[in-house]
């Protein structure tokens, strides 16, 4: 019976691990995600030519619920391939 227990706890404690890596992967793929999204939005937003920096901030502000900190930092960054 002891060794039941004992079997029984490190499944739990495997699930646990298990439940915490997987929750913590998708947490860090929705925000490279995210991030990838809104660097492509302002890429294709300077390509239109449509937009100048300071409408290109306000309106990424906007959309995605930036402070405009934020939204300079994302400004500073290159897009990824």
């Amino acid at each position: 019976m002891e060794y039941i227990k004992g079997l029984d706890h490190m499944c739990n404690f495997s699930d646990y691990v298990y439940n915490t890596g997987y929750e913590a992967g998708v947490t860090s793929g929705e925000a490279k995600g995210e991030a990838r999204g809104i660097l492509g939005a302002i890429d294709l937003l300077r390509e239109e030519g449509a937009a100048g920096e300071e409408d290109i901030r306000v309106r990424i502000m906007k959309k995605y619920s930036l402070t405009s900190e934020q939204a300079v930092n994302y400004m500073n960054q290159k897009v990824m391939a």
